[in-house]
């Protein structure tokens, strides 16, 4: 299992790369960033449970940030727009983007809470 605790620790750390080039990197370099410690925690023994609390914190309030972007995605029904520019005229495929990118987050650390509170 300790591969897939450092699979998914990279993967959130590239997420965070990523957002350096965001016009609004601070949160979002922090969230992802704090979500990649996480799995790589777990994998050396470790089980920062007031982190992973934080943590789904500040993806949750992302989320409901994001959720009436997401909500006017699912209403246009042009699924392949969030693929495409944001300059264009669809202003929903930004918050679409995030809240796809946070619900995944909340996912992997949500995995990990349970997980500790199984074993």
């Amino acid at each position: 299992m300790k591969a897939l605790d450092y699979f998914l620790s990279a993967l959130l750390l590239v997420v965070a790369g990523l957002q350096i080039n965001d016009p609004d990197p601070a949160y979002w370099v922090l969230v992802y960033g704090l979500g990649a410690v996480i799995p790589l925690a777990h994998s050396l023994g470790k089980r920062p449970q007031f982190l992973a609390a934080l943590t789904i914190g500040m993806i949750i309030s992302g989320i409901i940030y994001a959720a009436p972007g997401f909500i006017d995605y699912l209403n246009a029904g042009n699924f392949g727009s969030i693929t495409a520019s944001m300059d264009g005229p669809a202003t929903y495929v930004e918050p679409a983007r995030e809240f796809l990118g946070l619900s995944i987050a909340l996912l992997i650390v949500g995995y990990y809470v349970q997980r500790w509170r199984t074993a």
